[in-house]
């Protein structure tokens, strides 16, 4: 449906399209909803003026079909001329290009209109909404402030009334008279204020307690209740500095008991005293201690070193090696494959032909027995034959008949000796 949306509903609009904006006609002779309105409207216009709502929607119907605007007017003129109206002569160049638009008119993407913000009909904000809006507060918190202005302004209007109940009254001073909206405006700045004070309170405690933290570093006339702030950030970077300074001391003591040596001094005089030497690097204190050991004990370098695992409970197997030698590299090999002949993994799990089948005696090593090794019944699996390797019906088979079944020989019960044959039992090897 090519029609442009009108004011009157698409039944009256037209259909797809007249048969005068099809043809060219005149539209004179045509009976159809869009003929019909064309006739009613260029009786009822007045100037063939191109920004006329009625000369609008005479085009938004020829112009469907191939009816350039000489045509359009021309139409006008005859359907006026046959209906005894005067006809429309006078048009401007501006208003009206004679011949020169198109034949067809210009396809223009049809988008929704769409209305930027507002509300939807039936949901428009209520007045309570809208108040609490222009305030920036809850709808329920503008509601009680309305109704407290309400009874203050009642009050006020009482006290003015009867001057007596005032004298006795306990409420004060006499409400000022306020608008509703001076009222909440008044009600919220002091709440504001409020806050701001709570606010500031509490900041002052906690830089107080702050002060309290650090108050053996600030100043000696300063007590912790009127430190500044700069005063109470300087205490704090002079309390950090000195915990830092008191860490890295013992850090520093820390290593050099740890670089620390205390070995058997003897005196040229024969005494022998317990002396301490500060080595410079902790590998060379280590040296140092082996050496020792060497020297009293009599031991060997490697056994001295044992002996200095043992003494410091040094496990060597959990020293991580990052680099290990060509030896080590050597041994793990050696142990690796070791292993893998001792646990049957020497040809890998990838070939299925050089599969070892695993151990007796454990779960794995039944099923790959059974599957592999053996026949599923429990003897041994038979070989394929050129035989029994090609089914029924091949070349090889033989079809067994009737014929031939009966005239197989049958089974000697007797063996050449002259005694009856005795079964051989079948031997069960129990599984382990």
């Amino acid at each position: 449906n090519k029609t442009r949306k009108t004011k009157f509903p698409i039944s009256e609009a037209g259909q797809k399209r007249s048969a005068a904006a099809q043809t060219g006609d005149l539209c004179t002779v045509d009976g159809s909803p869009s003929g019909k309105r064309i006739r009613h409207l260029a009786l009822s216009i007045d100037s063939f003026y191109l920004n006329d709502p009625k000369v609008k929607q005479i085009l938004s119907f020829t112009k469907l079909g191939n009816m350039t605007d000489e045509d359009v007017l021309d139409m006008v003129n005859d359907i006026r001329k046959v209906n005894n109206k005067p006809e429309i002569y006078y048009v401007t160049g501006d208003e009206i290009m004679l011949g020169g638009r198109r034949k067809t008119r210009k396809k223009r993407r049809k988008t929704k209109r769409k209305k930027k913000g507002g509300w939807a009909d039936g949901h428009e904000p209520s007045d309570e909404q809208r108040g609490a809006w222009r305030h920036d507060i809850s709808v329920d918190r503008y509601v009680q402030l309305r109704r407290n202005h309400r009874r203050e302004q009642e009050r006020r209007n009482r006290l003015l009334e009867n001057p007596q109940e005032y004298d006795v009254a306990s409420g004060g001073d006499i409400p000022p008279e306020e608008t509703e909206l001076q009222y909440i405006s008044r009600i919220l700045q002091e709440e504001r204020i409020r806050e701001q004070r709570v606010r500031e309170r509490e900041e002052a405690e906690r830089l107080v307690r702050r002060a309290y933290r650090v108050r053996n570093y600030l100043p000696q006339d300063v007590t912790p209740g009127n430190a500044s702030i700069d005063q109470i950030q300087y205490a704090e970077r002079a309390q950090y500095r000195e915990l830092e300074q008191a860490r890295e001391e013992a850090r520093r003591q820390a290593d050099i008991r740890a670089r620390t040596i205390h070995r058997a001094i003897q005196n040229p005089d024969g005494s022998i005293v317990m002396g301490a030497t500060v080595a410079s690097t902790e590998d060379q204190a280590k040296a140092m201690q082996i050496q020792a050991i060497v020297e009293e004990e009599g031991l060997s370098w490697m056994d001295a070193y044992r002996r200095y695992n043992e003494i410091h409970n040094i496990n060597t197997n959990e020293i991580p090696v990052t680099r290990p030698s060509r030896l080590r590299r050597i041994r793990d090999y050696l142990v690796e494959r070791t292993r893998a002949i001792r646990d049957r993994r020497v040809f890998g799990r990838r070939n299925r032909d050089t599969r070892v089948a695993p151990r007796r005696g454990t779960v794995m090593g039944d099923y790959t027995r059974r599957h592999y090794g053996r026949d599923r019944r429990g003897g041994r699996r038979k070989k394929k034959t050129r035989r029994n390797k090609r089914g029924n019906g091949g070349v090889f088979s033989r079809k067994r008949t009737r014929k031939n079944i009966s005239a197989r020989e049958p089974k000697e019960k007797y063996d050449k000796k002259g005694g009856r044959r005795r079964k051989k039992k079948k031997s069960r090897r129990r599984r382990k």
